[in-house]
């Protein structure tokens, strides 16, 4: 684990972490990126390319059977600690739905404003969460309260971000709060490791 300093100072040091997160499932690890193999993509009303657009309602979706999911914990000193969950399930059709959730200690220092999950090549189905707050089965989501303004994806794809700093960065993810479950929907069939930010 590592904190994304770069050149912006002290303030993204308040905003930002890195976690390695590999899970162990037969042969497959679980992360962000994902090995995506060609298919067709579900219509969407939120594929932003370079851009943010408000995220897309997964309320009352199904996510499928349950893959692999992981639980860790993550900190930058002086700044923020928390735990993330994260899970990929397999859907009726055969791709795979990578879900996202992050917790910040009530003990944290700062807020966070923006998560994201880096290396995640190939197609999107679509991008967004569960607006109602409610969880999902299996990999020990809970019902999450701080919404995200929008969504990002970088030019090429990569990386995948959930903003939550609205205006006046009122709509953080304060000390002592949960996101709610964050939903990618792809066109993958297999996956790799990955690295969330």
């Amino acid at each position: 684990m590592s904190d994304d300093r770069g050149s912006e100072g002290r303030r993204s040091v308040k905003r930002a972490i890195r976690i390695t997160a590999l899970i162990g499932f037969c042969a497959l690890s679980w992360g962000a990126g994902a090995a995506l193999l060609a298919g067709p993509v579900a219509a969407s009303t939120c594929l932003p390319n370079g851009s943010t657009c408000p995220p897309d309602d997964f309320t009352g979706s199904s996510a499928g059977t349950l893959l692999a999911s992981l639980v860790g914990p993550f900190s930058a000193s002086g700044s923020f600690s928390g735990t993330f969950t994260n899970a990929v399930y397999l859907t009726a059709g055969g791709t795979l739905t990578f879900v996202l959730q992050v917790a910040n200690d009530p003990g944290s220092a700062d807020a966070l404003t923006q998560l994201s999950m880096s290396n995640f090549q190939g197609v999107l189905g679509d991008m967004g969460d569960r607006s109602d707050g409610s969880s999902l089965p299996g990999g020990a989501f809970v019902d999450g309260t701080q919404i995200p303004t929008g969504v990002t994806r970088g030019t090429t794809g990569d990386p995948v971000s959930w903003e939550f700093s609205g205006p006046g960065a009122t709509n953080t993810l304060p000390p002592g709060t949960t996101s709610l479950v964050l939903v990618v929907e792809t066109n993958a069939t297999t996956f790799t490791s990955g690295t969330l930010t």
